[in-house]
């Protein structure tokens, strides 16, 4: 009977993490991640919500992300390519693609790499 209730704590508790976590599911299209980044600034947070860069986009394409770690600036490019958003650095020159989504939480939106959220933006 305990094990019987612990497991049942447990899967209510998760059951809530699970509720606290679900995103409304819009992915960004291009125009959208276009108005989302030409412009703008951004703290960006990864795994275990440690906050990892501010970054800049420009509307003339230029990114510039100073990162926590080492307070160092990096210069790049960022452009929308379809639905994806892509970054390239002068330190990472090859490009990657990203999609976002928008969640529950205002002003949070997701990164997502390959369908995994990666990190996230808030304003």
């Amino acid at each position: 009977m305990r094990k019987t209730m612990f497991l049942l704590t447990f899967m209510s508790l998760a059951a809530c993490a699970s509720t606290e976590e679900s995103t409304d599911g819009g992915i960004l299209d291009g125009a959208e991640l276009t108005a989302f980044f030409a412009g703008n600034s951004y703290s960006y947070f990864g795994p275990g919500n440690k906050k990892l860069a501010e970054i800049s986009y420009d509307a003339d394409g230029t990114i510039r992300s100073t990162l926590m770690r080492d307070g160092k600036t990096y210069s790049g490019n960022w452009s929308v390519r379809g639905d994806t958003y892509c970054t390239s650095y002068e330190y990472r020159p090859d490009l990657r693609c990203f999609q976002v989504r928008a969640t529950d939480t205002p002003g949070r939106f997701e990164d997502l790499a390959n369908g995994k959220v990666d990190g996230y933006f808030v304003r």
